[in-house]
């Protein structure tokens, strides 16, 4: 893992984030799993029920229905645990369990532009390694901005000398975000940062969206996931796991997925 400078409680992967997934799926193979890409689960039944057709490979355990790019298939395995989004969550839980006083906070659409620019004047990093922007601000519609090539010593590393990255982010409650492209980013960018930013200086951008994203943990949610997980506890070798579950952020998400796991082993 790679700190941030001093002062900053947060931490990444050298070389990014998308590296991990990527050693998750060389663990999971590694140990005689299998990864299954462009699929998506259907169905959920225990295992030996009466159109199953089987009573699971080790005695009672479960059944997923999936379909993918080779069309459709069975999944059996003695334990499962459903580490799926919320809303595809109680789908397939549902008819297993009473999932009808769950209610998901919708969450809010967000986009991230990253852009890559040519800005000497940056190498001062002015804003340190990022702000937030209060709700209200006239000038800008971005919420924040990070100084990723400030933030990071090992961008910093990987970029030339007055060459930053930078990620701009968009996205309150009730915001449009689906117009949101890199030159609105390197206009806000610039006014955040106190630093002109003509489109010349812009050598490469990446715009990545995502629907309803960072929804609220309120008390009221957290008191129904966990009613739910003691339905589901009740139903032997099943567990959910996820950010609708443990909360949003790696530190929640792999800390609940791991006690599951210890759960799921003994």
């Amino acid at each position: 893992l790679a700190a941030a400078p001093p002062g900053a409680a947060v931490a990444t992967t050298t070389g990014g984030l998308f590296r991990l997934p990527r050693a998750l799926r060389e663990a999971v193979e590694g140990a005689g799993g299998q990864v299954r890409t462009g699929t998506r689960a259907t169905a959920l039944r225990r295992a030996g029920e009466p159109d199953s057709g089987t009573s699971g490979p080790d005695g009672p355990g479960w059944e997923v229905a999936v379909t993918g790019p080779d069309g459709g298939a069975i999944l059996r395995a003695p334990r499962l645990v459903l580490a799926t989004p919320g809303a595809p969550a109680l789908d397939l839980l549902r008819g297993l369990v009473d999932v009808g006083d769950v209610d998901l906070p919708a969450g809010s659409a967000i986009t991230h532009v990253t852009l890559v620019v040519r800005a000497p004047a940056l190498d001062a990093a002015p804003r340190g390694s990022g702000l937030l922007v209060p709700p209200g601000a006239a000038a800008v519609r971005a919420k924040a901005l990070t100084h990723a090539s400030a933030k990071w010593p090992w961008l910093a590393a990987a970029t030339t000398p007055g060459e930053h990255v930078l990620r701009v982010s968009y996205g309150r409650p009730g915001e449009r975000t689906d117009d949101v492209d890199p030159t609105l980013a390197l206009r806000d960018a610039a006014t955040l940062l106190g630093v002109p930013l003509p489109p010349a200086a812009l050598r490469d951008a990446r715009v990545v969206a995502r629907a309803g994203a960072l929804a609220a943990s309120t008390p009221a949610h957290l008191a129904q996931v966990a009613r739910l997980g003691e339905r589901v506890r009740a139903l032997p070798g099943l567990r959910v796991t996820g950010a609708w579950v443990a909360g949003t952020g790696l530190a929640a998400v792999v800390a609940h997925a791991q006690a599951v796991a210890g759960e799921m082993s003994q």
